[in-house]
């Protein structure tokens, strides 16, 4: 009746919340697991070109985001899909409703140039053609082992080695560390190994400030949590891994600076861990994208 059971590694996260992009309204999630790919793409959001088709969505106003989907909400977080506002047009058409966090569009059809259409709100897997490219997979994985045992058989002296060759960006990331690396206060430093040092960052205090919102609205109702917050952070500054920004800096704007937003989940139920968020976008850039 369904597909035969798997494992896979994941993380469990909790305490997290999603706010709507002012920041406003906030909702709390239950307990999520990490997962290393997601089904779906940024070609699965509709988009407000798409809405022009329609005459009855055209009001609907979709913000343009620059960003990865990193998180699928289930039926499990009913406050995130509770109606406050719907649309509905001629039968068969696509509807919309606004929730506290912003508008959906569901049934949403977006035909391409080959008149083929393609559905932007569902993920749908051909499970026959999964299983005859997962069989092409493992023929061509079995062709290759069969060519690396046929040449180290006939060739020794030329053996096909397993071993994976270092990259470009591994050399690269190897070579700025032993440059950049020192010594100071019992401590090693070593610089942001950055692909392109010439790379320009956005001013992204505007986007911390909305997650600090966030956070402290946090605080307030979960005054434990907060007190573990606390707790954590002045152990991270007693401990040299964290420091105030000095005063000169506070004001620095030169494309060189960062503002990372950053979240509390639980390993346990009484342990508290921050997760500083470097793949947080703004104006389509993330830290991590920067990075090697």
């Amino acid at each position: 009746m369904g597909s035969s059971p798997y494992t896979m590694e994941t993380m469990e996260i909790n305490g997290l919340e999603i706010l709507d992009l002012d920041g406003v309204h906030a909702v709390e999630l239950p307990t999520i697991y990490t997962k290393d790919d997601m089904p779906v793409s940024e070609h699965h959001i509709p988009t407000q070109e798409d809405l022009e088709n329609w005459p009855h969505l055209r009001n609907i106003n979709l913000p343009k985001i620059e960003a990865d989907i990193g998180l699928l909400i289930g039926n499990g977080v009913p406050d995130a899909y509770t109606p406050l506002e719907i649309i509905t047009g001629q039968a068969g058409s696509p509807h919309a409703d606004r929730t506290c966090l912003g508008w959906t569009v569901w049934n949403l059809i977006r035909c391409s140039d080959e008149n083929r259409t393609t559905n932007v709100c569902n993920f749908v897997s051909d499970r026959r053609k999964d299983e005859e490219i997962f069989a092409v997979y493992e023929d061509t994985k079995n062709l290759e082992t069969m060519f690396r045992n046929y040449v180290n058989l006939d060739f020794p002296e030329k053996t096909i080695s397993d071993s994976k060759e270092k990259s470009i960006e591994d050399r690269k990331f190897e070579h700025d560390v032993r440059e950049s690396i020192t010594f100071q206060d019992n401590h090693y430093y070593i610089n942001l190994p950055f692909r392109n040092h010439e790379d320009k960052l956005p001013n992204n205090y505007k986007q911390a400030l909305v997650r600090l919102g966030g956070l402290k609205r946090k605080f307030e109702r979960n005054p434990q949590f907060h007190n573990q917050y606390i707790k954590f952070m002045n152990e991270m500054m007693e401990e040299g891994y964290t420091e105030m920004v000095p005063d000169k800096d506070l004001g620095r704007d030169d494309g060189r600076v960062w503002y990372i937003p950053h979240h509390g989940v639980f390993k346990k139920e009484d342990k508290i861990r921050i997760v500083y968020d470097c793949s947080a976008k703004y104006r389509g850039v993330a830290l991590n994208d920067l990075l090697l």
